[in-house]
């Protein structure tokens, strides 16, 4: 009767040291999931802002570089004025224009 009590309470103890063995692992490893989820949720945050201030860096650009703003400077402090008739404009392809590269660096070297 004595071995079969003694291999019981064995049999106990070896159960409840597997038993907290995992429990420990699970714990160990669910505190980590949730340091890697807060981190996760820190840097997305810090993400999120820096892209909301390069989208404001981008309007504030296309504030400062609008053609009414340049004309407007162009005009008041440079006397510029923009031409009352409309630009005209020359097409080329790109073989012309290796041709007029070709040209250019012949006559001048």
């Amino acid at each position: 009767m004595k071995k079969k009590k003694n291999s019981f309470f064995r049999f106990l103890f070896i159960a409840a040291a597997f038993t907290g063995a995992v429990l420990l692992i699970y714990v160990f490893f669910n505190e980590g999931v949730k340091n890697r989820k807060k981190e996760k949720a820190i840097a997305e945050d810090i993400l999120r802002k820096k892209i909301n201030q390069l989208e404001l860096t981008k309007i504030r650009l296309q504030k400062v570089s609008s053609r009414e703003r340049v004309s407007k400077i162009a005009s008041d402090s440079l006397g510029l004025m923009t031409p009352v008739e409309d630009i005209k404009r020359i097409y080329i392809n790109k073989f012309q224009l290796e041709q007029i590269k070709r040209e250019i660096n012949s006559r001048y070297d």
